[in-house]
């Protein structure tokens, strides 16, 4: 039941409601009962309708109390800013083994290190000039950081502090298979590998150690569909090496995709019900986090303004952070439009990329 004013959906045909404050009732029965809660309807009745079979879209769950979140980077408030403590749209948050952060602070061009507590940062990337950065990760070594450029297609290299680049792979965006098409995300494996989301050229891509060619593992170039062979602007990516598979944000499809290794045809593991609030749809989902501990995904909901925790083999998911129904805000338990989820080495605490307020929240999931 959307909306009385866009005709989503009729609930009564003849009764006259004035306003559409009501109170709704469901019994053990499974009877609905509305009654307005300010006025009477003009045939002073109760209307009662019995509920037909579960359709395709579940309500929303909220875990009760909602989470609160706490502002470890940029201003509570959502406010952008420059400096090296404040934030513009941020897409991209990696946390180190220690803690520290990598922050991809896309509309200020840059890379930010945050170290463990710091409320201000340090800038690793790049010496100057645009940098739409968003995703970072520093390799085992700590030496190299790896920075995905998604405006100009490249995977760049930092190597040990130094603010100049080195471009790895994909020098120019492009179709072929030495270009990528304005790449929203990246992983390494743990042979130096790189698996990317190719986001405008609809496809998965391996890059081996020190290669030139990249290794489409699924998807078609430069074509979208939304059957499990297929991806709309897929944003994010998740290896599970141990398992030997991987799982994609197939962000337009509004759907979590899961790959074994040496398959190009997926599985729908959350979402895949259409764009919406319900609890087993999602909206635009651009961020992923995969918990092997207990085998559930942390999704950033993006377009519905929330994070939703899903177990794998489960038909819905429930919201954990910000609202279940789809609304933004800027208070502690509110986001807007988080575009990156993530969590720490001991998965005590969940790391949001707030980009609609500017800021990085951590939510204690204990």
């Amino acid at each position: 039941m959307n909306s009385f004013f866009n005709n989503t959906c009729q609930l009564f045909s003849y009764a006259n409601i004035a306003i559409t404050t009501l109170l709704l009732v469901v019994d053990p029965n499974s009877t609905v009962y509305y009654r307005d809660q300010t006025i009477f309807y003009d045939d002073g009745e109760e209307y009662t309708t019995n509920t037909p079979e579960m359709t395709t879209t579940i309500p929303c769950a909220l875990v009760n109390p909602p989470l609160m979140g706490t502002t470890i980077f940029g201003l509570e408030n959502g406010t952008s800013g420059s400096s090296l403590s404040t934030l513009k749209a941020p897409w991209g948050i990696t946390v180190n083994s220690d803690d520290s952060l990598l922050i991809g602070d896309n509309t200020n061009n840059r890379v930010l290190y945050v170290a463990p507590n710091a409320t201000t940062g340090q800038k690793v990337a790049p010496s100057s000039g645009s940098l739409y950065a968003r995703r970072a990760y520093f390799d085992s070594s700590h030496l190299n950081l790896y920075v995905v450029d998604c405006d100009r297609c490249q995977m760049t290299r930092y190597f040990n502090g130094s603010l100049t680049k080195t471009i790895v792979f994909s020098p120019s965006c492009g179709t072929n298979l030495t270009q990528t098409g304005k790449s929203a995300s990246f992983v390494i494996d743990s042979n130096g590998s790189f698996y990317v989301a190719d986001n405008v050229n609809h496809r998965i891509m391996l890059w081996p150690v020190n290669a030139t060619v990249g290794i489409i593992l699924a998807g078609e170039t430069n074509v979208s569909g939304n059957d499990t062979r297929h991806f709309r602007n897929p944003q994010d990516i998740v290896l599970d090496e141990s398992a030997g598979v991987y799982y994609i944000a197939d962000t337009n499809n509004h759907r979590i995709l899961r790959f074994f290794m040496n398959s190009s045809d997926g599985t729908v593991v959350a979402g895949g019900n259409g764009a919406g609030t319900a609890s087993n749809q999602l909206y635009g989902p651009c961020g992923l986090y995969f918990s092997k501990k207990n085998n559930t995904f942390y999704i950033a909901d993006t377009s519905n303004h929330r994070i939703v925790r899903w177990c794998l083999g489960c038909s819905e998911g429930v919201t954990v952070a910000g609202s279940c129904n789809g609304a933004s805000g800027t208070s502690a338990y509110q986001l807007t439009a988080p575009t990156t989820v993530t969590m720490d080495k001991n998965e005590a605490y969940l790391y949001v990329a707030d980009r609609g307020n500017n800021r990085i929240q951590r939510f204690d999931i204990n």
